[in-house]
């Protein structure tokens, strides 16, 4: 058969190949289609930013290309490369406020390019949602170097609203020697202002950094602390957040299971 050549209208004048069945490393559906989750955080005080970019693997390829421009409010950079990897996904750290624009191409062992993704654009969040505050387990209001006591191994956690949240991330950890953190014993995302150790609510959602594990409860003779993080997405389904601003409560209750 013949195979034909396809000029795709992508950054950097790429190359498809597609349609083609037999030829080694190609495939008539390309799977590189990247996508992005920038998070932003303001940890007591201290801002910072991250984008993770993720793609799906392609047939024969070796490498993967991952080039990037950065738009501020003042000015616009060009394209260039910023990474050459073999995993299917790369992260670094940005500044808040921007618009990234990234791109993917995808090499051969030979070093030929495979396929090139469209262009991925992500506008990364400056920090403006509040803190969360008023965490209490099973109803008992918790205060800095205290602990309180839940009312079973699976407690009902909650704390007040904070201001432009649209998601929270709470987490339960055993607290080990020196009051160091152990082991992760629950972690959910909620978009109310509670959770209930052992249960996910939402259960369908994925975000880079923020695993979920149901856990099967705290263990009696133990400690733990826990902890919330307001998220303000930038849109209200979280199945489809590109971008989330987030801000870490400053105190964590500690929970005393006796």
């Amino acid at each position: 058969m013949r195979h034909a050549r396809l000029l795709a209208p992508a950054l950097g004048s790429a190359v498809l190949l597609s349609g083609c069945p037999g030829l080694p490393g190609f495939s008539s559906t390309p799977t590189l289609n990247p996508t992005v989750l920038s998070v932003t955080q303001n940890n007591q005080g201290i801002k910072t930013a991250a984008v993770t970019l993720t793609w799906g693997s392609v047939n024969n390829a070796a490498t993967y290309q991952v080039a990037r421009s950065v738009a501020s409010a003042t000015a616009t950079s060009s394209q260039k490369v910023v990474a050459t990897v073999t995993t299917t996904s790369y992260s670094e750290p940005v500044a808040p406020n921007l618009t990234i624009t990234y791109t993917v191409n995808a090499y051969s062992p030979g070093g030929d390019t495979i396929v090139s993704s469209p262009a991925t654009v992500v506008n990364v969040l400056d920090s403006t949602v509040q803190q969360p505050s008023g965490l209490a387990v099973d109803g008992h209001l918790g205060s800095p170097g205290t602990a309180v006591q839940p009312n079973s191994s699976k407690p009902t956690l909650t704390w007040a609203n904070a201001s432009g949240a649209t998601a929270y991330y709470v987490t339960v950890n055993e607290v080990g020697a020196g009051n160091s953190l152990g082991a992760l014993t629950y972690a959910a995302l909620t978009q109310s202002p509670t959770a209930t150790v052992g249960t996910l609510s939402l259960s369908n959602v994925t975000l880079a950094g923020f695993n979920q594990v149901a856990g099967s409860g705290l263990v009696k003779g133990k400690i733990y602390s826990f902890s919330v993080t307001a998220i303000r997405g930038n849109v209200p389904d979280l199945t489809k957040v590109t971008a989330i601003d987030t801000a870490v409560v400053d105190t964590p209750v500690a929970i005393a299971n006796s």
